[in-house]
């Protein structure tokens, strides 16, 4: 099958959406299908990176790349949405998939099936038309979302029919065989005491400023992702105040926000940051730590959002990516979160915002390796048999061409 991937993200950047989309592109050309992900083409945008935005993702070359140039006049998502569903059509596309309702609804309109995927609702009235229009055209093969409350805003809000939904969760890629099972495998980069500022992929891209050589410890706590509101950092620098007798790292964003924390790092003594660092890279980070945190607030917005709000649909990467590892994880208790995982048995839930109750959490896990280790486990039991990108892709494909 020819799939065309048309995607309204800047690839390479430091996005997650970027991240999904490289990966999912990966998931669908896996069984054997011609894949071709189709982006725009914005230079001043991209994030300059060194090889392959393969290599930099950490994905097989399985799949074509094709960057548009954008039309010199009246470059927008918009035009991009024609664009590129004009180019799927000409390559004689079988299916296109796409997180972009204006290329969705044009590539049916080109007599293309489609796969639509959306993380959050259409907030505009002409989105909200437009999306109206391709549920009623024969060429959707299914409307993809990412948790059952998405599912349940379509259906009991918008009158849509739950038939015409298929949830599937965000996923990861099983960690490497390299990186698997080894809990040195990124002692060496998360010992070291730089602050990397910049988009860095080596120590030597950008600058590097000195923090306090905290003591050596033998416990790490973990975080990995953006530093924004809503991510719970500050909460993490103050659990790190409260457990001095653990090293804490924080792994992830941009210039800007590693320079706005840095001063609290400082000052914890026990508390690392490294920079955001190719996605290709984290797997060794994540294996190297003994507890992963993900304190999401009860608000929650995205990079590029525009405020927008996405706690109750949200099916985060980082918990995925996490449960991969196979390490204990302490992330917030939010109804999206428990869609996906259960307290005490893959996880540990913790009140969101509470530096209370995390820190009695994490109290308990550090003085119970061997419970760190039954959750580690299951959780990366979990995800193996649910979670990946490959059975995502598989699950979709099949509620696509079982609902035609």
């Amino acid at each position: 099958m020819r799939i065309i991937y048309i995607a309204d993200s800047i690839v390479p950047s430091k996005a997650a959406n970027s991240v999904h989309v490289m990966k999912m592109s990966a998931a669908l050309a896996a069984p054997g299908n011609d894949v071709t992900l189709v982006v725009r083409r914005i230079p001043s945008r991209e994030l300059p990176i060194e090889g392959s935005p393969f290599d930099f993702y950490g994905v097989p070359s399985s799949f074509a790349l094709e960057k548009l140039d954008p039309w010199p006049i009246l470059a927008t998502k918009t035009t991009f949405a024609v664009q590129a569903a004009g180019w799927a059509r000409r390559r004689g596309a079988d299916l296109v998939f796409s997180r972009s309702l204006a290329a969705s609804a044009v590539s049916a309109q080109l007599g293309i099936p489609v796969i639509y995927e959306s993380h959050t609702p259409e907030r505009k009235g002409n989105s909200r038309r437009l999306y109206q229009w391709l549920l009623r055209s024969p060429r959707l093969r299914t409307h993809v979302v990412i948790t059952e409350a998405l599912k349940a805003h379509y259906v009991e809000e918008r009158g849509v029919p739950g038939s015409r939904i298929f949830v599937a969760p965000d996923g990861a890629d099983p960690v490497r065989v390299a990186t698997a099972g080894s809990k040195d495998a990124g002692r060496a980069d998360v010992g070291r005491t730089d602050v990397v500022l910049g988009h860095a992929d080596s120590a030597d891209v950008g600058h590097a400023l000195e923090t306090p050589e905290p003591r050596d410890r033998h416990l790490r706590i973990g975080y990995v992702g953006h530093l924004y509101e809503g991510r719970g950092i500050d909460l993490i620098l103050e659990l790190a105040r409260r457990l001095p007798e653990a090293e804490f790292h924080l792994v992830g964003g941009t210039e800007e926000d590693v320079a706005r924390w840095l001063p609290e790092a400082e000052s914890a003594g026990n508390v690392r940051l490294h920079g955001f660092l190719p996605p290709a890279r984290l797997d060794a980070y994540r294996q190297s730590f003994d507890i992963l945190l993900a304190p999401y607030a009860r608000s929650v917005a995205v990079a590029g959002g525009g405020g927008l709000d996405t706690v109750k649909w949200m099916s985060p990467l980082k918990l995925f990516e996490y449960m991969a590892a196979g390490k204990a994880i302490v992330v917030s208790d939010l109804p999206a979160i428990e869609e996906v995982v259960e307290d005490g048995v893959n996880v540990v839930l913790a009140a969101p915002g509470d530096p209370d109750d995390w820190e009695a959490k994490l109290r308990t896990l550090i003085q119970d390796p061997t419970r760190r280790e039954r959750l580690g486990a299951s959780a990366l039991e979990l995800f193996l048999n649910k979670y990946t990108w490959e059975k995502r892709a598989e699950r979709i494909l099949e509620a696509a061409y079982r609902s035609g």
